[in-house]
């Protein structure tokens, strides 16, 4: 076991009132059963090199896709894509690592009603959704207002990330 401790990260205010921009990362995630999403390792070198592809916080997150171009999940973050009304978020059966939070937001969002599925998600999925937010267990919920790659925008945080938003914050007691 390895215990680290430091401070809490300081992220602006914003990234949850007003989103983050994201980009697609070059590096891909590559897929193979040492370094597969059943578990949890230090080797975080995929992760790594991805975030050294740009410098500062804008973006804020970089999207990591398996070697046939799918988006699997950011260098830090699970992701989600609304369509129809419904929650997309990538099947992470042969890479990835399917986050704590991202598992909680599923379910929170099939309790209340929502539509929830896990599957292939393209960049020209991801332009096409109606609403993006990003998951991981510090940050919470992160609404994306933007992939710079791909020239697409949204005004976030849209309907249905406010409500999962809230939904996360009223299980914590």
């Amino acid at each position: 076991r390895v215990v680290m401790r430091g401070p809490w990260p300081d992220h602006p205010a914003e990234h949850w009132t007003r989103g983050v921009r994201v980009r697609l990362c070059e590096t891909r995630q590559i897929p193979g059963r040492a370094l597969d999403g059943r578990i949890k390792h230090l080797n975080q070198l995929n992760r790594i090199t991805a975030r050294m592809e740009w410098e500062g916080s804008d973006p804020a997150e970089g999207l990591l896709r398996d070697l046939e171009g799918r988006i699997l999940e950011g260098t830090v973050t699970n992701l989600f894509a609304v369509r129809d009304g419904a929650l997309v978020t990538p099947e992470l059966g042969r890479s990835g690592l399917p986050g704590i939070t991202r598992g909680r937001v599923q379910g929170l969002a099939r309790e209340a009603g929502f539509t929830v599925a896990e599957g292939e998600l393209t960049p020209s999925d991801l332009a096409g959704a109606e609403e993006v937010f990003l998951t991981n267990s510090l940050i919470g919920i992160w609404p994306v207002r933007g992939v710079t790659d791909l020239g697409v925008a949204w005004q976030a945080p849209g309907p249905v990330t406010v409500r999962l938003m809230e939904l996360l914050e009223a299980s914590h007691g």
